[in-house]
């Protein structure tokens, strides 16, 4: 009888790369995972400069359930691993001498952005009607 061991390379440890290494390491494949930077992350990272703080893609956090689909589909309880936390304000935007908290709540973001000028939000409605 002939063993075939099934090896793989992923390279990159971002989102994509950690995802499909759960996966195949599911699937029953060898998994190493090559990556350029000194952690894993990819474009979910910080970066700190002259005390300021930028998140360079914070978009999958606010999609809790794309974190949970793969731990999920291969039978593993997430929060054995991690838990989350809402943020409420997720963020704040600095223009100048201005702060402006970035709500979850989506009444709360509204009325916000319509104290700078009732029309801001009018684009916004737009693009989920």
């Amino acid at each position: 009888m002939i063993i075939i061991k099934k090896n793989i390379a992923i390279v990159g440890a971002g989102i994509g790369g950690l995802t499909t290494a759960i996966y195949l390491q599911h699937a029953g494949y060898q998994v190493t995972i090559f990556e350029k930077n000194h952690h894993a992350g990819g474009k979910m990272d910080l970066i700190e400069k002259d005390g300021f703080k930028f998140d360079t893609g914070p978009t999958i956090v606010m999609m809790p359930h794309v974190y949970d689909q793969p731990f999920k589909d291969t039978g593993v309880n997430p929060r054995d691993y991690f838990t989350m936390q809402r943020v409420n304000p997720f963020m704040d935007i600095r223009t100048g001498n201005q702060t402006i908290p970035l709500s979850t709540d989506l009444v709360d973001l509204t009325n916000e952005f319509e104290s700078v000028d009732e029309s801001q939000m009018l684009g916004f409605f737009e693009v989920f009607n």
